[in-house]
């Protein structure tokens, strides 16, 4: 039962570190839109 119960577990960690890392690509590609646009507005 305690297998089972790790292996939950590991799945929910898992999806939530992938989320996460979603999260980070997804904002450091606002970033960099954001100093497009910052050197779009100061050239």
């Amino acid at each position: 039962m305690i297998y089972v119960y790790e292996c939950l577990v590991g799945q929910n960690i898992g999806s939530q570190v992938a989320d996460g890392t979603t999260h980070i690509s997804q904002g450091s590609t606002r970033l960099q839109d954001g100093l497009g646009d910052l050197e779009g507005t100061f050239s």
